[in-house]
């Protein structure tokens, strides 16, 4: 069991005894078996109902949202269950009347099946979360107002003595709750947050009691008043009680399902909303048909709009993740510190380019830079101040190529760039490599100590010039042609060959 942080281990053994104490009073007021003692089966009932409400609203308070809005709904399903009892408790306690069907109570327990239904099948995404929560509660309106249509179609205000009605109202229960059950366990096996496990978990088997529990309460009701039948009501909300307040259980904390299920939960939700909504206007269809149409296509537009929000999310996440990925991917070959490409993305043009140049579509011309005496540089003026050389000979390279021969400018490593020049032959090659010294040369880097001149070495190789058989190949060319540059003396262009 965990800690007193996630449940009051005093606040649950005064549950237990509170629960005990019930049945025990149950059990006396049952062993008579009178219908003198029938309001008093009710009052305990009504007891055990807000002990396990005050235990929901415990919980409750106590979970982050959303799955916080879950159980208040569950706190709301289970008080307009405790409403109908103390309804059918004043009835008898009133009037005398003893019907197996009153209308009042009823309404109530079509309102508990609502709000149970809403528990189980919300969905909520953060920007979707105001429009899907509207269409799911304009359904579960029109759900509820179909319902009641429905039951009284078979019950007036007063009740009824009908059986086959009655017949009809349990039957119609025992659907509803064993969709409730049907979809709460669902959910249940897609569900991967450990709140939200504990939440379907304490519901989903709260229904699958409550199911049993009335299926079988309700027909031996009809042939028998005994009040044994009665503690069969106790079963379900204690049951309710003792899970919400029990930390989940440690095969509910080690269970993880499949991405793919949770996807799945989350997507079927909105479609048993809609299906239960259609069921239920095609009951109608033979008496309201014109209801049951309006109920069918309620439950066909919303939830096409609730697709097509859902998709449109689906769309931008998709179009924000392709938007991240390409941010990534210029981080992957650009360098930070110039802006311009390094070695990754260097290589992976040169790649591309040396395919079309061997395959004889276009020549390649590859230029090696080098910034003169950059070592000393940083020795003199410091680390800074040659990052800021580095950045304005880049800006300056990029400049000229975006504005004359275009082409790929890469940082290669350290106080050296490279550029690739595809279908640029030999004396062009020269020429450009040539302009691209004479406009660093004329650059001025200013520091405190002044204005101080920065000098670059290049190295030329192209693909027409002397053919070779890769791009490493050329590019080494081109580096040997810039050691011959720095060996002349620097400041200056050299080509192999």
């Amino acid at each position: 069991m965990e800690t007193a942080s996630y449940t009051d281990l005093r606040l649950m053994h005064r549950f237990y005894l509170l629960c005990g104490l019930l049945v025990v009073a149950h059990l006396f007021v049952v062993a008579h078996d009178t219908q003198a003692y029938l309001p008093w089966s009710c009052a305990v009932i009504d007891l055990v109902e807000w002990l396990g409400i005050a235990a929901l609203v415990w919980r409750a308070r106590r979970t982050p949202a959303p799955t916080a809005l879950r159980w208040w709904l569950v706190v709301a399903a289970m008080a307009f269950v405790n409403v109908a009892n103390n309804i059918y408790l004043l009835l008898l306690m009133g009037v005398g009347q003893n019907n197996p069907a009153p209308g009042a109570p009823m309404f109530c327990y079509a309102l508990y099946g609502i709000a149970m239904i809403l528990a189980i099948t919300m969905t909520f995404r953060e920007r979707t979360l105001t429009l899907t929560g509207a269409i799911d509660a304009l359904m579960a309106m029109v759900m509820a107002w179909l319902f009641f249509v429905r039951i009284f179609s078979w019950v007036s205000a007063s009740g009824t003595d009908n059986l086959q009605n009655v017949h009809y109202m349990i039957v119609t229960m025992d659907v509803l709750s064993l969709f409730l059950t049907l979809c709460a366990f669902t959910r249940l096996a897609g569900a991967g947050d450990v709140e939200l496990k504990h939440f379907y978990f304490a519901v989903a088997f709260y229904c699958a009691t409550s199911t049993l529990v009335a299926a079988i309460r309700n027909r031996l009701i009809l042939h028998s008043q005994t009040l044994y039948l009665e503690l069969l009501v106790l079963i379900a909300p204690l049951l309710l009680g003792v899970l919400c307040l029990r930390p989940p259980s440690s095969w509910i904390r080690r269970y993880q399902p499949r991405p793919r299920m949770v996807d799945l939960a989350e997507s079927i939700s909105p479609f048993f909303l809609g299906l239960g909504l259609t069921a239920l206007s095609i009951s109608l269809w033979t008496t309201r048909p014109a209801l049951a149409a309006l109920g069918v296509a309620v439950a066909i537009v919303g939830y096409g709009i609730r697709n097509v929000i859902t998709q449109s999310q689906q769309m931008a996440a998709e179009r924000k993740l392709l938007g991240l990925r390409d941010e990534l991917e210029d981080l992957v070959v650009t360098d930070p510190l110039t802006g311009v490409a390094n070695r990754r993305g260097f290589d992976r043009q040169l790649a591309n380019l040396w395919a079309a140049a061997s395959s004889g579509a276009s020549s390649l011309s590859i230029l090696m830079i080098d910034i003169d005496y950059f070592k000393r540089f940083n020795d003199d003026y410091g680390h800074a101040m040659g990052d800021h050389s580095l950045r304005l000979v880049a800006g300056n390279l990029s400049e000229w190529l975006h504005a004359h021969q275009g082409g790929v400018l890469a940082r290669y490593g350290g106080e050296e760039f490279a550029v690739l020049l595809p279908g640029t032959s030999h004396g062009d090659a020269m020429a450009a490599a040539e302009s691209l010294r004479g406009g660093v040369e004329g650059l001025r880097v200013d520091s405190a100590q002044g204005f101080l001149s920065v000098t670059i070495s290049i190295g030329v190789a192209c693909s027409s010039q002397t053919p070779t058989e890769n791009a490493k190949a050329l590019l080494a060319l081109a580096d040997k042609a810039l050691l011959e540059a720095k060996a002349r003396g620097r400041n200056k262009v050299m080509a192999y060959g």
